[in-house]
């Protein structure tokens, strides 16, 4: 999350050898069987069906190994009587390669539309909790430590009064007082069972084709800070806090880092469609401020997927967002094309920070501004990309795009097939 003052390591020399890596699919020898669903195959009526959720690597029961907790979506229409229905699944690590599922032993037996995991141990008793982002009702388990998880949300003081479309996650303690806060970001501020998300309504149509409803025509949604009481329950904060000052976005994946070094967590956003991503700089007085504008260059257009690290062992953190431009021209002028040039001069107009429709790698220059390289990276663009992780230092970052083939991109600008 923070560099905490970390010095630079050395960097060794580049051997000029070539990197003779290659990947194989050993899900099912692993024992990750157990489908993901998320609305049907072949279409998709709604938003909420189109997205995929995070997953989690950690130890979970403190054995030394990691596990996997994948979440999972669901069928807008249900499913037939006896058919079991989909869930989320925690797979135990068996040392060996190979996974158990463990999920109904865990307690961790659930059926809804999640979409981002967080771990982090709340209640400072040892063992790390699971906080997830839901459409509809979130979700904060409790690791009891003994293999098994309850379900503490009410008591914690996080249930909803509405179904809302939350995204993603992260605890982070922002006012450095040893006890986790949790940070939410949200989408869509809509209930698609009402009428007025029905498939006649504007936003189920673009140029009067239908397509899936959402994100454009519906209302974007607020994030939520909530505050650790250091006595297991929570206090939402946001607007104390100066979180809900910057209204309305499309939020997907929260990102917590200190991007500047003096101590105290900052927050990112990164926001969908033409709702410029946010980055809150922490005043450590308990509040926020956004700087985005003053800190990075410009923002992607459809932020998806983010992630902050040491790219290039300066000691100073950097980060990565991803975002969903084609990785050729045919690519590009067969598929989202029409989102270029127009826009972006609509925003000048406005002064809006520039938004542009690429992958975003933003180098911290230590002078509180950040420079973006992904095109001198070669990542700006690959594809439909929702998510990246890093893999430290001068090591490979990998990512997770649509409709192609995984790959992942190196220092040296080297991909698996």
């Amino acid at each position: 999350m923070a560099s905490r003052g970390v010095l630079p390591a050395p960097r060794p020399k580049f051997s000029g050898r070539p990197w003779p890596v290659t990947f194989s699919d050993v899900a099912s020898q692993s024992g990750l069987t157990f489908p993901v669903v998320y609305g049907e195959a072949g279409e998709k009526q709604y938003i909420f069906e189109a997205n995929g959720p995070g997953v989690a690597f950690y130890d979970y029961d403190n054995d030394g190994w990691i596990d996997a907790f994948v979440p999972n979506g669901t069928l807008l229409g249900g499913f037939p009587p006896g058919e079991p229905r989909p869930s989320n699944r925690l797979y135990h690590n068996n040392r060996d390669g190979t996974f158990t599922d463990v999920t109904d032993k865990a307690g961790l037996t659930h059926t809804g539309w999640c979409y981002g995991v967080c771990i982090g141990d709340y209640d400072n008793d040892g063992h790390d909790d699971l906080f997830l982002a839901y459409y509809g009702e979130n979700v904060l388990y409790h690791n009891n430590g003994d293999g098994t998880f309850t379900d503490v949300t009410k008591k914690a003081g996080l249930a909803q009064s509405r179904p809302r479309f939350s995204t993603g996650c992260t605890f982070v303690d922002y006012d450095r007082d040893g006890h986790l806060d949790l940070f939410v970001s949200r989408y869509i501020d809509s209930d698609f069972r009402n009428p007025a998300t029905s498939r006649d309504s504007k936003a189920c149509k673009f140029e009067g084709v239908p397509v899936a409803c959402g994100p454009l025509g519906l209302t974007g949604e607020m994030c939520s800070l909530y505050h650790n009481n250091g006595d297991g329950t929570f206090t939402d904060v946001s607007e104390k806090a100066g979180i809900a000052k910057v209204g309305r976005r499309y939020g997907l994946t929260a990102l917590a880092f200190d991007y500047n070094n003096d101590g105290w967590p900052d927050l990112y956003v990164a926001n969908d469609f033409e709702t410029p991503d946010r980055l809150y700089l922490n005043k450590g007085d308990g509040t926020f401020v956004d700087v985005v504008d003053e800190r990075l260059p410009h923002v992607t257009y459809f932020s998806m997927g983010a992630d902050a690290g040491d790219l290039n062992n300066d000691g100073l953190v950097d980060f990565v967002i991803t975002d969903m431009r084609d990785r050729n021209h045919a690519e590009f002028m067969t598929g989202m094309e029409e989102i270029g040039r127009g826009l972006w001069e609509m925003e000048r107009v406005t002064q809006l920070i520039p938004q542009y429709m690429w992958n975003a790698v933003y180098l911290n220059s230590g002078t509180d501004r950040f420079q973006e390289v992904a095109r001198l990276t070669g990542m700006a663009a690959t594809g439909w990309t929702w998510s990246t992780s890093r893999a430290g230092g001068r090591r490979p970052i990998p990512r997770t795009t649509r409709s192609s083939p995984p790959s992942r991109a190196s220092p040296r600008q080297e991909s698996c097939p």
